[in-house]
């Protein structure tokens, strides 16, 4: 085969595992797409102490329910608020 062709992807036993994991994760993580308001307080995942780069559009969530990339304005019930002292 050409270097420059790719072959067609086809799913491995690797990702129905992966499927398996994430389904899991879908089943007990409340994910949304949009930032929680509540008490005139927005929760979001840019907010968040788990979310690893706050200044980035994207960002890696490492808590230890998720771990997982999110958007800024994400949010789950895991929230936690960034303490005051950094």
């Amino acid at each position: 085969m050409p270097d420059d062709e790719i072959p067609k992807p086809e799913p491995k036993e690797i990702d129905s595992q992966k499927w398996l994991e994430w389904k899991d994760l879908m089943d007990r993580a409340i994910l949304r797409a949009h930032p929680l308001e509540e008490f005139g307080q927005t929760y979001r995942c840019d907010n968040c102490l788990f979310y690893l780069d706050p200044d980035d559009e994207l960002s890696y969530c490492w808590h230890p329910n998720l771990r997982i990339l999110v958007g800024r304005d994400w949010w789950c019930q895991w929230w936690e608020q960034i303490p005051a002292d950094g």
